[in-house]
């Protein structure tokens, strides 16, 4: 599954690269259109620290080959944000523990209140 989720995510970041945007609305597209797939995976398939890496190299592979990033440039730069000069690209593992932790404190908020039908 995991495999299939990495895909889907590298295909929709091509079809937006061959768009011919500029860097900010491309950046804007590739978190709008293609990290939705990863994010609605985190809590429900495992990923490992590992895992979740795999796929931001990959997008900095493709953010090179596409002419968005330089191949000597700092690869925490993707991440920053704009008014640190960097390119507010969501950072995968960032939004994966992030989602963990909201599924983990929706579902022990919703254990401890009593069950009532309406």
């Amino acid at each position: 599954m995991k495999q299939k989720l990495d895909e889907e995510y590298l295909n929709r970041t091509k079809s937006m690269l061959k768009t011919k945007l500029n860097e900010k609305n491309m950046i804007k597209s590739i978190n709008t259109y293609a990290t939705p797939v990863l994010t609605f995976s985190f809590g429900i398939v495992k990923w490992t620290p590992t895992d979740s890496d795999t796929p931001q190299t990959k997008i900095r592979r493709l953010l090179t080959r596409y002419r968005f990033h330089h191949p000597r440039a700092g690869k925490e730069r993707l991440t920053l944000p704009r008014q640190m000069d960097g390119r507010r690209l969501i950072d995968i593992t960032r939004l994966r523990d992030k989602q963990v932790k909201l599924l983990q404190t929706y579902f022990l908020n919703r254990s401890r209140r009593p069950f009532t039908l309406q």
